[in-house]
């Protein structure tokens, strides 16, 4: 047994070792969670203070500011913001939003997903229909009309819901298929055969075989989640909520509460002949996207499924949570009509 289990380790630091896109990631991951918690920590100024004149050898300046000049590295908004300050801390509160969406995202898709491919009556075809719709819908114009409809008084929050309405459309499209994939193999024929319940054979036979997908799809829902948030910063849609601020006579323009990189590449466009802003908040957010893309990669090739992997999870789980489910949504379902029953009652 302890021979089975030392070639069992090896093979599973073998896997590590041959898999780069986990191990790139994993070093890329290591300098984000750096930048998000140290970021604030190295910024040379408050990221929102405004320096609306500065004297720079013997003369006067009004921002915005070009980079490089003396206390501003990548320059400044038409504020007079710090914007080389306003990337430092800008990492924190905008991982810190797409980690929340991304997890949604993943809960939503995988439980819509669970129920479209394991119930074959009314749940199930309610499941499908709302991830034909949630593919149909554009993921952005969906985003738009949902913080619009909440409202920006609500700030972050609005943001989050909008992120959150129809991004777990695919994660739970993939979630459906494999376990349609795994409800034809004969191991669930057998444990129907000798008596397990739908509730025991899904958190017993199905979920083990969907969770090394599901950790996969979590990454790469972060790569899609900062994407469509970026997108809604180029569209004055910010995490934070907006103001108008003043930034010259009579003119006015729309910014964000909050330090968060949407932004950054939203205004950094308006000072075209100074790109370094836009340049250095576009790094960064292709690094958090090449990350989690790597992530994602690199947990498809390391999660495979083997066999008895924590059993004892999945039994806890079945022994104290499936009988409740059983009992009172499983029983409630076998009376409702299949399709093919309510058609032939038709």
């Amino acid at each position: 047994m302890s021979d089975l289990q030392s070639g069992t380790s090896m093979t599973g630091k073998a896997r590590v070792r041959r898999n780069h896109p986990l191990i790139a990631g994993g070093l890329l991951l290591a300098v984000i969670i750096f930048l998000a918690v140290f970021g604030p920590l190295l910024a040379p100024r408050d990221p929102r203070e405004q320096n609306l004149v500065i004297r720079v050898d013997d003369q006067w300046l009004t921002p915005p500011y070009r980079a490089f000049t003396p206390g501003f590295p990548l320059g400044s908004d038409s504020l007079g913001r710090d914007l080389f300050s306003w990337l430092l801390w800008a990492v924190r509160p905008t991982m810190g939003v797409i980690g929340v969406v991304a997890t949604l995202r993943m809960l939503l898709g995988t439980t819509i997903g669970l129920i479209a491919g394991w119930s074959e009556r009314a749940p199930g075809h309610l499941a499908d229909a709302m991830i034909a719709a949630a593919l149909a819908a554009p993921t952005l114009i969906v985003a738009l009309i949902v913080i619009t409809a909440v409202g920006f008084r609500l700030g972050v929050w609005a943001f989050v819901a909008g992120l959150a309405a129809t991004g777990w459309a695919d994660t739970a499209q993939m979630v459906r298929a494999r376990v349609r994939l795994v409800k034809r193999q004969e191991a669930i024929e057998a444990a129907r055969a000798l008596g397990s319940s739908g509730a025991q054979i899904l958190v017993l036979h199905v979920m083990p075989q969907v969770m090394p997908l599901i950790w996969s799809l979590l990454a790469f829902e972060v790569s899609s989640t900062l994407t469509t948030a970026a997108g809604l910063g180029f569209l004055g849609y910010y995490m934070g909520g907006a103001v108008f601020a003043e930034v010259d006579d009579f003119v006015y323009q729309r910014i964000s509460e909050m330090p968060e990189l949407g932004q950054m590449l939203a205004t950094a466009w308006l000072v075209l002949d100074e790109p370094w802003a836009m340049v250095a908040a576009g790094s960064v957010v292709f690094l958090i996207v090449l990350t989690f893309t790597l992530l994602g990669e690199g947990l498809q090739l390391r999660l495979v499924y083997t066999p008895g992997g924590h059993r004892a999870l999945y039994k806890w789980l079945a022994g104290n949570v499936m009988p409740w489910f059983s009992d009172r949504v499983e029983a409630a379902t076998r009376r409702l009509p299949t399709g093919r029953a309510a058609r032939n009652k038709g």
